[in-house]
């Protein structure tokens, strides 16, 4: 939030202010760049050969930003039990399948 030159509020969560030692209120200096590194998911195998195999699905998730990529991907690779997994990846091949983000 800009606070008038040069100033800026960004928040920070109580674990950084923890882990610098600062408290609620304090200043301290940042310094901010862009980051333009091509962002990429490692998909699981199992999910890439599937969702390959259906076109439909297959566009849709081509179509997704990064973030909504990931939520496919975070929440697949969560399961604990490789069955939970296979079960998740049909699901995701189904939503994609009908456009549907998570």
């Amino acid at each position: 939030v800009k606070m008038g030159l040069p100033c800026y509020m960004i928040g920070i969560t109580k674990e950084i202010r923890n882990k610098i030692g600062k408290t609620y209120g304090d200043v301290i200096s940042v310094e901010i760049e862009k980051d333009e590194e091509e962002r990429v998911i490692e998909l699981p195998i199992e999910f890439e050969e599937r969702l390959k195999l259906n076109k439909e699905a297959y566009k849709f998730y081509e179509s997704l930003s990064y973030s909504n990529k990931r939520k496919y991907f975070q929440w697949i690779t969560s399961a604990k039990k490789e069955e939970t997994k296979i079960k998740r990846i049909e699901e995701a091949i189904e939503k994609l399948e009908n456009n549907i983000k998570l």
